[in-house]
């Protein structure tokens, strides 16, 4: 989880949020997965959904997490901090990083 906060705000379609998909994708891989990389524009922004399977049968089960963060704090109660960019350590990056343990 620190390394994905380490990246900064993963705002979707930001520099941060590419870094932590490679990331993602740099860990998963060395764990066993084949790792599909969907890249699509919404909006004029460049987003990647990163799906993993540990083979090529169909899925039992299957399990997602975001690993985005929100441009602005708008569940903040204090307005001034309202504008400032979610670090997203408990939305975002726990449940990827519970994703990333289980891929070992």
């Amino acid at each position: 989880m620190n390394d994905q906060v380490s990246f900064g705000f993963r705002i979707p379609g930001s520099q941060a949020s590419r870094e932590t998909s490679l990331y993602i994708q740099e860990i998963l891989e060395s764990n066993g997965w084949i790792v599909d990389i969907q890249e699509f524009d919404f909006n004029g922004v460049l987003l990647r959904n990163i799906v993993a399977k540990r083979n090529h049968s169909k899925p039992e089960i299957i399990f997602g997490a975001h690993y985005d963060t929100r441009q602005f704090s708008d569940q903040e109660p204090e307005i001034e901090k309202k504008t400032i960019p979610v670090l997203g350590a408990n939305d975002g990056a726990s449940g990827t990083a519970i994703l990333l343990e289980l891929s070992h």
